[in-house]
């Protein structure tokens, strides 16, 4: 299922890159938020490697665009855009990157500290079982259980969506564990000079993510970037209620 979803009309100029890994369709009202104003596209990741995933996005971008345009990356796709960018500068007229993770191991306790501390006891119990069938073999099961309490400690008071499209748990566990890989392996601090593109790093206040984990590793590799903050506004600032105006109105401005 090779599958770009279009919004509002061509020329598109914005290309929505979902998060997960497996998390397809999952930036549907975002995408029909900002075609409002934008051509935009909601190209499908359907790949089980990096690999492959960064040469789909290529094939889907040159067959809907032409020259460059605008990617928004969430959580995961966030990495998978700055991947993309890095071997196809001339496609990438910026980077916008929301509820990104971090780019270094060393901040990776955060995320489990600041999530655990969100749930109740069984809650934790139920989380931390979960995980190890994530690495592995992880069932659509295993994944749905997982995202439910994920969105519970990573949101703070988000609109109800239900996405379309079931989360695809293979694609998580092989795809997201080579991604951990190049993290742990110091990857990202290696290809982080090469940008090229204008950064732009959106990220709740509450999001369980680190931000300096974000932030600190852009200064060091010396890459120009903006920041905004959105208050009350946890992983996903297109469904926080309290903070999705300020995030539109953010995103706007870049657009």
């Amino acid at each position: 299922m090779n599958i770009t979803r279009r919004y509002g009309s061509a020329p598109y100029s914005v290309v929505l890159v979902h998060g997960g890994p497996g998390a397809k369709g999952s930036l549907k009202p975002m995408a029909e938020e900002l075609s409002l104003q934008n051509g935009v596209l909601e190209p499908f990741q359907t790949r089980y490697s990096i690999e492959e995933l960064i040469q789909e996005l290529h094939e889907q971008v040159c067959r809907e665009t032409d020259g460059a345009v605008t990617f928004v990356g969430h959580s995961w796709g966030a990495w998978l855009i700055i991947l993309f960018a890095v071997r196809y500068p001339e496609r990438v007229k910026q980077l916008v990157l929301v509820g990104c993770p971090p780019f270094e191991e060393k901040y990776v306790p955060q995320i489990m500290d600041n999530r655990l501390k969100r749930l109740s006891p069984g809650e934790r119990e139920r989380f931390e079982r979960c995980l190890p069938e994530l690495s592995g073999n992880a069932t659509d099961k295993d994944m749905e259980e997982l995202g439910k309490l994920v969105a519970q400690c990573d949101n703070y008071h988000v609109s109800d969506f239900t996405n379309e499209y079931e989360p695809d748990g293979q694609m998580y566990a092989r795809v997201w564990t080579e991604a951990a890989t190049l993290r742990r392996e110091g990857y990202f601090m290696k290809i982080l000079p090469r940008l090229r593109s204008e950064v732009h790093v959106i990220h709740g206040s509450l999001d369980p993510h680190p931000l300096n984990g974000i932030i600190e590793p852009l200064r060091e590799a010396k890459v120009n970037y903006d920041l905004h903050v959105l208050e009350r506004c946890g992983h996903s600032p297109f469904l926080e209620i309290e903070a999705k105006e300020e995030f539109y109105k953010s995103i706007g401005r870049v657009l």
